[in-house]
């Protein structure tokens, strides 16, 4: 690699916690550190490979992150807690649909019913707590899926990974469907 990978995902996690800006905006606050986390003179658009690479390995650092969790603060998973959100793009129109492998693929970025009544294309966003509020793992969806319709995938591409013992999923009124209510007995 050309680039620091690790300086960077440091500069991401520490400029969150800090000093929440845009991804462009955090790499060019490096030089306000008394120790940079990374160079504060690199090109400030390869955080956007860093995070082409977190995508691609998304899966693995998730299970790695509860791993960690786990060993530190004994995570409780007694309760998860899921719920989703949107978050909308400034641009004017919605992504295409893609041909990967064969299979279409649809763009995340579409029309849907966004919280802050926006019109701009908005991504949904599944997030998974345990007890103690720590995210467990996340989930993006297409921004015209409907809030209930994000429940079963996400339960299964990302929580089923885990290997979380028996557990009560807790989740507002808008995740309440037969379709849910049916695959969460089916599933214990």
């Amino acid at each position: 690699m050309s680039f620091d990978l690790a300086g960077l995902l440091r500069l991401l996690l520490f400029g969150r916690i800090l000093s929440p800006a845009s991804k462009i905006a955090t790499v060019r606050q490096a030089s306000d550190y008394f120790a940079p986390p990374a160079d504060p003179s690199a090109d400030p658009f390869r955080v956007y490979d860093l995070l082409d690479i977190l995508a691609a390995h998304q899966k693995q650092f998730i299970q790695r992150m509860n791993s960690s969790i786990e060993k530190r603060i004994s995570r409780s998973t007694t309760k998860i807690f899921y719920d989703v959100t949107n978050f909308y793009f400034e641009i004017e129109r919605p992504d295409e649909d893609e041909a990967v492998d064969g299979e279409t693929v649809k763009g995340l970025r579409q029309r849907g019913v966004s919280k802050e009544n926006r019109r701009e294309p908005i991504v949904q966003m599944g997030l998974f707590l345990d007890t103690n509020g720590i995210p467990v793992t996340v989930k993006a969806f297409p921004g015209n899926t409907l809030d209930q319709a994000t429940l079963r995938p996400a339960l299964k591409e990302s929580l089923s990974g885990l290997d979380f013992e028996r557990y009560v999923l807790v989740a507002d009124r808008g995740m309440c469907s037969v379709k849910n209510a049916c695959s969460l007995v089916d599933d214990g």
